[in-house]
């Protein structure tokens, strides 16, 4: 009779091969170390969003934009009834008739609260950069077909980037700016340039804003 051997346990693991890491390893390969630097310069540029995430919020919401014949006779009527309200603005202005209330602004917004926005043409260039915002708003809510996820990434993106051109932020097209250039001579615009480029220089150092270092 035979000497029975005794049986070995079979590994359930499987043979690692040289140069390939385990899964779910993170790679340290100078391919993805490129990788990585492209997605942090991306990120930088973007303010930490993704250009595909992006492409995918616009493009749902744009797709049910043009599929939804209601939302656009929405969006078309609400621009003529803003420019008429706009160009009636312009006519009592060159008339020197009563100025018509200013137009609405999202609660949060009080950039343009102060009594020397109500005079023209200030007035004017506020109103018509309101009633765009307003319009906006309108054609990235309440979309047909949109996930409101997508929905809030293209509202925020497209208010960022309207912010842009608002005549709150150029010196020709803000009247407190223009009031307070004249009372300091200048001064205010000269430190708001050293403010700049202190900031830049801090962007550039990886330092964090003047005012909270610890």
């Amino acid at each position: 009779m035979g000497t029975q051997r005794e049986a070995k346990p079979v590994g359930t693991g499987t043979k690692q091969e040289p140069g390939h890491p385990q899964p779910g390893a993170t790679s340290t390969s100078p391919f993805r170390s490129l990788d990585h630097a492209k997605q942090a310069l991306i990120a930088r540029a973007t303010g930490g969003f993704s250009p595909a995430a992006l492409t995918l919020a616009f493009a749902d919401w744009f797709i049910h934009v043009q599929a939804a014949p209601g939302k656009r006779l929405e969006l078309m009527t609400l621009a003529a009834d803003n420019t008429r309200r706009l160009l009636e603005s312009l006519a009592d202005a060159q008339a020197g008739k009563p100025l018509q209330p200013p137009a609405p602004a999202l609660p949060e917004d009080d950039r343009y609260s102060a009594d020397v926005w109500q005079i023209e043409p200030f007035q004017l260039w506020q109103r018509a950069f309101l009633l765009t915002e307003q319009w906006w708003r309108a054609a990235t809510r309440e979309v047909p077909g949109t996930t409101r996820h997508h929905e809030d990434v293209v509202s925020f993106v497209a208010r960022q980037w309207l912010d842009l051109f608002a005549p709150a932020n150029f010196v020709p097209t803000n009247p407190e700016v223009l009031q307070r250039t004249a009372a300091t001579c200048g001064l205010n615009l000269a430190q708001g340039a050293r403010n700049a480029i202190e900031d830049a220089w801090r962007v550039a150092l990886k330092k964090p804003p003047a005012g909270v270092e610890r």
